[in-house]
C-alpha cells in the first residue's frame, strides 16, 4: 500500500503548533525556575548570575571531595569502619551545606573538619584507649554537639564569634588552608618525615609531584587572569591528566553507599562517671571550643570574601547588600 502524501503536510501543520506550544510551555518553566531562584537566593542583587552559582557549586565540590579520602583515613586508624566514615561524612557535609544555602541563604560549603577528626583519633582516643572506650569517645562527640547546640540557640556563639580579634579569625582561616595543603602536599610526597627536621621536600622526578606543581601554576594562572570557571577546569584538566599519566583510570564512576551497623550506644552516663572524668570533662571542652573557633574562623573568611560580613557584629548576613 502506497503512503497518502497529501495527508503529509497536513500533520505536519499539525504537530507544528503542539511543538511551539511545549517549547513555550518549557520557556515559561525554565522563567518559572530562574525567577524563584533569583529572588530566594537574591543572586542578581549579589552581582551574581545563577551560571557563575553552579560553576562556584561544582567547583565546591570537587575542591571539598579530598574529605571523602582523607578523614576516613583518619578516623580509622582509631578502630572506625571506612565505609561508616565515608558516608557519615558525605551526609554530614551534604546536610550542612543544604542547611546553610536553603535555610540561611548563605554561599557556604560546610564539611567536618579535619582538625577535630585528628584530634579525636589522635588525640583522644589513641592516647585514652586505657581509660575510655571508643563508644566513649563518640558520646564525648555527642555531648559537646549538643551543648553548642544549646550555646547557638541562646545566641552566646555569637558574642563569642562577635568579641573574637579579626586577627585571630584571619589567623584560623589561614591556619585551616595550611593544614589542607599540608595534606595536599604529604599525599603526592612533595613533603616526607624527617627524623631530624621533621618533615623535608619529597623527590621532584615522580610523576605525582609534577602533576601536583602543574596543577598549582594552572590554578595560579587561571585564577590571576581570573577566568571564570578556572578552579574548576583545572581540577577536571589534572583529574584527566593524572589517570592518563599514571594509568590509573577509575573502574566505577558511581556506587552505592554501604552502612555497616557498628555495636555500641552513646552513653550520656558517662558525664556521671568521676573514674573518667578528667578525661570526658577536658575533652568535651575541646571540642566546643574548636568548634566555635573553627565556626567564627569560617563565616569571616567566607563572609568575607562574598561580600556578606556585617560590620556591626563581625558575622555573616545574608541581607548585607554586595
Amino acid at each position: 500500500m502506497r503512503p497518502n502524501l497529501q495527508n503529509l503536510p497536513k500533520k505536519n501543520q499539525q504537530a507544528k503548533p503542539k511543538i511551539e506550544h511545549e517549547h513555550k510551555r518549557t520557556k515559561t518553566m525554565l522563567r518559572f525556575i530562574e525567577h524563584s531562584l533569583n529572588s530566594y537566593f537574591q543572586i542578581p542583587a549579589r552581582g551574581s548570575t545563577i551560571a557563575t552559582e553552579l560553576r562556584a557549586g561544582s567547583a565546591s565540590f570537587f575542591t571539598m571531595s579530598y574529605l571523602l579520602f582523607v578523614n576516613p583515613q583518619i578516623l580509622a586508624k582509631c578502630g572506625v569502619s571506612h565505609d561508616n566514615a565515608v558516608l557519615a561524612t558525605a551526609l554530614s557535609s551534604a546536610a550542612s551545606s543544604a542547611i546553610a544555602g536553603l535555610g540561611g541563604n548563605l554561599p557556604f560549603g560546610l564539611a567536618p573538619g579535619i582538625g577535630l577528626s585528628a584530634y579525636f583519633a589522635y588525640g583522644l582516643v589513641a592516647t585514652t584507649n586505657e581509660l575510655v572506650t571508643l563508644e566513649d569517645c563518640w558520646s564525648m562527640c555527642f555531648i559537646s554537639g549538643l551543648v553548642l547546640g544549646l550555646l547557638v540557640l541562646t545566641g552566646i556563639t555569637n558574642w563569642i564569634m562577635t568579641v573574637v580579634p579579626s586577627s585571630v579569625k584571619l589567623g584560623l582561616v589561614v591556619g585551616m588552608g595550611l593544614l589542607i595543603a599540608m595534606i595536599g602536599l604529604c599525599s603526592v610526597d612533595l613533603v616526607v618525615g624527617n627524623e631530624d627536621t621533621l618533615v623535608q621536600m619529597g623527590d621532584l622526578n615522580t610523576l605525582p609531584v609534577q602533576l601536583c606543581m602543574a596543577g598549582l601554576v594552572l590554578v595560579g594562572t587561571l585564577a590571576h587572569w581570573q577566568v571564570p570557571g578556572g578552579i574548576l577546569m583545572s581540577i577536571l584538566g589534572l583529574t584527566l591528566a593524572s589517570w592518563h599519566v599514571l594509568d590509573e583510570y577509575p573502574t566505577r564512576f558511581v556506587d552505592l553507599p554501604e552502612w555497616h551497623l557498628d555495636k555500641g550506644n552513646v552513653n550520656l552516663l558517662i558525664l556521671w562517671d568521676a573514674s573518667k572524668a578528667h578525661v570526658v570533662y577536658p575533652a568535651i571542652a575541646t571540642f566546643v571550643c574548636i568548634c566555635i573557633f573553627d565556626m567564627s574562623g569560617v563565616m569571616f573568611g567566607l563572609s568575607t570574601l562574598a561580600n556578606l560580613m556585617e560590620e556591626t557584629t563581625g558575622s555573616a548576613n545574608p541581607n548585607v547588600p554586595n
